[in-house]
């Protein structure tokens, strides 16, 4: 990267790289280039050369006051999405036309990184009770997101994010790696835990 960009990694495989000062009109070039710095880069494994490629989404911040970060983060999401749908190994310019109701789905995920950054996923202890005798078999664990403000969101409103993005695996490493920590505290404890279908695969 060029002196004064940041590159940050947002989780699995995906990055974040920050270019201050870069025009609008030079994206197409900036996309160019960044694709093929990375076509172009050999790494031996086990003696056979392996070449790496990379599907790239921009967006364009208008000025300082143009738009939040959460909402850049959605539109390169988005144009990220498009350039996997299409292809891959391609880079998409983030567009101003994009339909709104598909808006909804990245902004989650921009919320849904930040809370994973800040750590404020949260999980929740449901008793499954035996019919028989009314007694705790286990719990299942259930997680839930919990805004700056204090308030609880619950998995309905962004797990569906989470799984469009590629988000899912990092929610799920964070539900088990928290449950594991439940049952060192407390080691009576049963736990039923849910995963995705896409971290199982």
């Amino acid at each position: 990267v060029s002196p004064g960009d940041e590159l940050t990694r947002l989780g699995d495989d995906e990055f974040a790289l920050f270019m201050p000062g870069r025009s609008e009109s030079e994206l197409p070039d900036v996309g160019r280039l960044t694709l093929e710095r990375i076509r172009s880069h050999v790494e031996p494994l086990d003696g056979t050369p392996v070449t790496a490629t990379a599907s790239i989404g921009l967006a364009h911040a208008a000025g300082p006051s143009g738009k939040t970060c959460d909402r850049l983060l959605a539109e390169a999401d988005r144009a990220l999405f498009e350039a996997k749908s299409h292809g891959k190994d391609r880079c998409v310019i983030a567009s101003a036309q994009d339909l709104p109701s598909s808006a909804d789905r990245f902004e989650w995920g921009a919320r849904l990184r930040t809370a994973l950054a800040e750590d404020r996923l949260e999980i929740h202890l449901q008793p499954i009770v035996s019919v028989a005798d009314r007694s705790v078999a286990m719990y299942e664990v259930l997680v839930r997101k919990r805004t700056r403000q204090g308030e609880l969101v619950y998995p309905g409103d962004f797990l569906g994010a989470a799984e469009h993005l590629g988000l899912i695996h990092e929610l799920d490493r964070t539900v088990v790696r928290k449950s594991l920590g439940l049952l060192e505290a407390h080691e009576s404890l049963r736990l039923m835990v849910n995963l995705s279908g896409k971290s199982l695969d």
